[in-house]
């Protein structure tokens, strides 16, 4: 076997231009190249070569370095930047005199005019990374290798067999196996190993938000996207010729994406949804959209919906779905079954209220905390049986009169975590720590198959407290010669109550019934003590308790408790 390998960094000189010293970019190419020999005695089914190559683009946006080329705005930055340093408020401050009343108006509208100022320049930084990643596989070549992969003994054009860009990870040139037969350098016999081509498209996206002191936000967005294709080279001995046989692509698509609109709305006693509802009805919104665009679609259906567009069509539920769950408008959401901006999701802290006068006495630290995250999911396969027009839109239908799609999805996936919803870490003073959180979330999985909708609800209470005792004397014996161990006792304790509920909701059948769910309730309770640098003893006390929520199921009760010494025999 023979591999190969070959990487190229590239720090782009963006930043040394006065202009754009703000952004910082760089760039890198890796090629990959491999030839794997053929079982010994079945050489005539030929080697397998294959090669990929990875491309991706980095680039770091500081917004600071950007505001601070207006002289003003550099003024402000300087100014809140002080303020924010122990003692910069009034380290320098001079001692108050006299008030002057049309100077001090006069000051209150600078400060004023500040802030406003100071709240424009509120994005800090911000990132941005693409990569590219391709490869191919075929199976069946004949020829061997010696240097760089490739064998000085084949011609193959201007180059060598299997020539310069191939052993460097190109892609460029989708039909190099045919090349390769026409110069007789792949297998007449009759191999199985189909041909492979994978290309992966991964975007992630990065802004920090700055509107107040103390107050961060971080927004981000990814999008990927994979289209992976497979077919059979192989040589038909009636034709005298290689053919390409049974031809599929396939991929993966996931994005972030926003459903915050509908994760407040409540459940009905009888598990109905007013969002599912509004699935339901938005299938007639989209068919009748659909329609506008398709001139292939002709008439409507005693049902409402259109000719090709029913109300189990692929795009129709698919559509229909997201824009109800997403609490858009189905007359404007977008009918593109792979969307090229992601949603942003975000994170949110602040912990800027134990420097109020009131709290600082007797709090460190208060931080405040929200999270939120969002993803969309699905895969595909391309359906051979698609016909398109001129224009790429369907014309043939299947057997229930719905059209063919080019790329059949069978499921979708939609995940939400707000994690936490809420979240409040306090340290006082007094070395006691306290934490409170409440989080929510969901996941959907509509299924196009067999049109059924499976949805998982949680949520959960975590209260959390501890408390660290400094240098804790303990002996553990009565004698006065017993040696006194002197070391932090470190106290923690835990609850935590979570709700799961699962109900799937069938759409043709319009049933909707609770399959599983359930009550958690864990409470945990430990103390650390370290005995020496080796030696750590642990005592504990764990329980789980599960309340069913259907009545098919029992409650259970479990409790892990002991004591347990950690030794260290290295550092």
């Amino acid at each position: 076997d023979y591999n190969q390998s070959v990487r190229l960094d590239w720090t782009i000189p963006i930043s040394k231009f006065p202009l754009t010293d703000w952004i910082t970019a760089s760039a890198s190419y890796g090629g990959n190249y491999a030839w794997d020999r053929a079982a010994f005695g079945t050489d005539t089914m030929g080697n397998t070569i294959q090669n990929s190559n990875q491309k991706q683009l980095n680039a770091q946006f500081n917004m600071v370095t950007l505001y601070n080329k207006i002289p003003y705005f550099k003024k402000v930055n300087q100014k809140f930047t002080s303020k924010n340093k122990p003692g910069g408020k009034d380290a320098t401050a001079p001692k108050p005199g006299p008030k002057d009343s049309s100077k001090t108006k006069k000051d209150d509208q600078y400060e004023i005019l500040e802030y406003i100022v100071r709240t424009l320049m509120l994005v800090k930084n911000g990132s941005v990374s693409i990569a590219n990643n391709m490869g191919s596989v075929i199976p069946g070549y004949l020829d061997s290798t010696r240097v760089m992969g490739m064998d000085y003994g084949t011609p193959f054009g201007n180059t060598y067999a299997p020539g310069f860009p191939f052993v460097f990870g190109s892609q460029k040139d989708r039909n190099i196996h045919q090349t390769l037969a026409a110069n007789g350098l792949m297998t007449r016999a009759n191999i199985n190993n189909p041909n492979l081509r994978t290309n992966t498209l991964n975007i992630n996206g990065r802004v920090n938000i700055e509107p107040l002191t103390d107050f961060k936000i971080e927004v981000t967005g990814n999008r990927n996207f994979s289209r992976n294709s497979s077919l059979l080279f192989v040589y038909s001995p009636t034709f005298d010729e290689f053919q390409e046989l049974n031809f599929s692509e396939y991929g993966n698509f996931s994005m972030s994406f926003l459903a915050y609109k509908t994760a407040f709305v409540k459940m009905n006693k009888d598990y109905s949804s007013e969002t599912f509802e509004n699935f339901l009805n938005y299938r007639a919104t989209i068919s009748t959209r659909l329609h506008q665009e398709n001139p292939n679609s002709t008439g409507q259906l005693p049902t409402g919906f259109w000719q090709g567009y029913g109300s189990t069509s692929q795009e129709v539920m698919m559509f229909a779905f997201l824009a109800a769950y997403s609490g858009s408008n189905p007359d404007n959401y977008s009918l593109t079954t792979f969307p090229k901006l992601p949603r942003p999701n975000w994170r949110i802290t602040y912990d800027g209220l134990s420097k109020l006068k009131p709290l600082k006495k007797y709090f460190r630290t208060i931080t405040l905390s929200h999270a939120y995250r969002s993803s969309l999911s699905y895969s595909y396969t391309t359906n051979l049986n698609f016909v398109g027009d001129g224009d790429g839109k369907p014309t043939a239908t299947d057997a229930t009169g719905n059209f063919i799609v080019r790329d059949q999805i069978t499921s979708l996936s939609l995940s939400e975590q707000f994690s936490p919803l809420l979240k409040i870490d306090v340290t006082m003073n007094n070395k006691i720590t306290a934490n409170i959180e409440v989080k929510k979330d969901r996941n959907m999985s509509l299924s196009l198959s067999n049109n059924q909708l499976t949805e998982i609800n949680g949520k959960e209470l975590v209260i959390g407290a501890g408390y660290r005792i400094p240098e804790l004397e303990l002996r553990f014996s009565k004698k006065k010669s017993a040696k006194k161990f002197k070391s932090d006792l470190v106290l923690k304790a835990d609850l935590s109550i979570r709700n799961n509920l699962t109900v799937i909701r069938k759409v043709v059948e319009d049933v909707t019934q609770p399959t599983t769910g359930q009550t958690v309730i864990s409470i945990k309770f430990s103390a650390d003590y370290v005995l020496s640098d080796k030696l750590n003893v642990r005592l504990f006390y764990d329980q789980l308790l599960t309340r069913p929520a259907i009545s098919t199921s029992y409650n259970s009760s479990n409790i892990n408790s002991g004591v347990s010494i950690r030794f260290t025999l290295s550092q």
